[in-house]
């Protein structure tokens, strides 16, 4: 399933709807434990 969501954004936009909170919050952004996103879509 992420194999088709990855190849449709190759070199396209895409937004992403975060809290703004947890995106300045240090103890979020790792890979163990990544900002939480609401909603994903693209543009061109």
């Amino acid at each position: 399933m992420l194999d088709g969501f990855w190849s449709a954004i190759d070199n396209n936009t895409i937004y992403m709807r975060v809290n703004k909170e947890d995106l300045s919050n240090p103890n979020y952004g790792s890979t163990d434990h990544p900002v939480p996103v609401f909603k994903v879509w693209g543009g061109r």
